[in-house]
């Protein structure tokens, strides 16, 4: 019985230490959004999936307007917490099936899957307004953000490679820079 319970003792800690690593090798250690690591495997999975299942699918690069400054004016300290607090912004505004990665930096990636165009402009458009109408309060500082962000829409069935996803999605935030920030622009395939 004893050697039995030991026995128990030690899977259990080894499931949860595998468990803790497996959470570690796939999240963004600041902001607990999944990591680029992550978001290679996951956008590879979801493009097959989507083209196996006929529905759309969109990529969203959220991009912080000017966060250089904020990091340069108030401490990487205050720039931390801003980006955490962006990411619980973010993740209000998505659904249950979508994802939340850090792509580096202030760069984050939303996969939507079975998100049609006309959904993910209106769920990238409530994440750019929430981001530039909500201050956020850190060390004794009321800051406020905005953000551009690039959407690409891959229609139902229609083939996608996960590069070409990325750089037309990064084109559109190229072009939301480009049209002064703060705004959402975007690509259909």
């Amino acid at each position: 019985v004893l050697v039995t319970l030991c026995a128990f003792i030690f899977s259990l800690q080894s499931t949860r230490q595998r468990q803790a690593l497996e959470h570690l090798a796939i999240h963004d250690p600041l902001t607990q959004a999944l990591n680029r690591r992550a978001f290679d495997i996951d956008l590879a999975t979801t493009l097959q999936t989507h083209q196996l299942s006929l529905s759309p699918c969109t990529l969203a690069i959220i991009d912080l307007d000017h966060f250089k400054s904020v990091n340069d004016t108030f401490g990487h300290e205050v720039g931390d917490e801003l980006l955490i607090e962006m990411v619980r912004t973010v993740r209000i505004h998505l659904r249950k099936q979508d994802r939340l990665y850090r792509f580096g930096g202030e760069e984050f990636v939303a996969v939507l899957p079975g998100a049609d165009a006309q959904e993910a402009l209106r769920i990238a458009e409530a994440v750019r307004a929430r981001i530039e109408q909500s201050p956020i309060a850190s060390c004794g500082h009321s800051i406020r953000l905005s953000a551009s962000i690039g959407v690409h829409s891959v229609a139902g069935g229609q083939q996608a490679t996960p590069e070409d996803v990325i750089r037309i999605a990064d084109e559109a935030l190229y072009r939301a820079k480009d049209d002064g920030r703060n705004c959402v622009r975007h690509s259909v395939s």
